[in-house]
């Protein structure tokens, strides 16, 4: 899905993990849950496979904040957002994130829409971390879900810990085991991949050397 921005604070906060506005501060843990929810709400292609993850908690709001739908950052803030459709397609296109908010607060104005075509996050969300969110919001021990996807518990722990890749085979067992979809999970490796190896220095030096021996032919 497309991401948009009302304030441009949260797009200061999902591409730096800051803001240059005094007046939003957030906890390391807030800003690193944020960016989370919308590592995820970009990579799905539609609203209905945000359902089945139970860390994020997907919720359509009601009462002042009709119209608005919230995924979960952390236990206590939540991320509110506003989803519409192009041409009556079925994939949602354009979600608008409206506020990172401590659970129900006013419902704010949408003035400036802040568009970001090449959004790039300020450190990629390694899928394990999202994994470990959603066996702890289903009461799963990663012994139990272990057993339960045949594999052994220390791959698992490691792919938590984000020190082993989701693998497609892995992704489709998490989704016969979730009902989560397995391209989401095998997207956010991919991405975490790509910005990892766009950050390593090893590889930069590497790239350089080639561009020099390349200039030269």
């Amino acid at each position: 899905m497309q991401i948009e921005f009302d304030k441009e604070y949260l797009r200061e906060l999902y591409q730096t993990g800051k803001t240059s506005d005094k007046k939003h501060r957030f906890q390391p843990q807030v800003i690193k849950g944020y960016k989370k929810a919308i590592d995820v709400l970009k990579i799905s292609r539609r609203i209905e496979d945000l359902f089945p993850f139970k860390g994020l908690n997907f919720e359509v709001l009601q009462g002042d904040k009709s119209g608005l739908c919230s995924v979960r950052a952390n236990g206590q803030y939540r991320v509110e957002f506003k989803v519409s459709t192009m041409d009556d397609e079925q994939i949602i296109t354009i979600c608008l994130i409206l506020e990172l908010s401590n659970h129900y607060k006013q419902k704010q104005d949408m003035n400036n829409i802040y568009n970001s075509y090449d959004l790039e996050p300020f450190e990629p969300t390694h899928p394990g971390e999202l994994l470990g969110d959603e066996l702890e919001a289903r009461g799963l021990t990663q012994r139990k879900f272990a057993e339960t996807i045949g594999i052994s518990c220390s791959v698992l722990n490691e792919v938590i810990k984000g020190k082993r890749p989701i693998t497609p085979e892995l992704a489709f067992k998490i989704e016969a085991a979730t009902g989560t979809k397995a391209y989401i999970w095998v997207e956010l490796q991919t991405q975490y991949n790509y910005w990892t190896a766009k950050k390593s220095k090893k590889l930069s030096v590497l790239l350089d050397q080639i561009r020099k021996s390349v200039a030269v032919l």
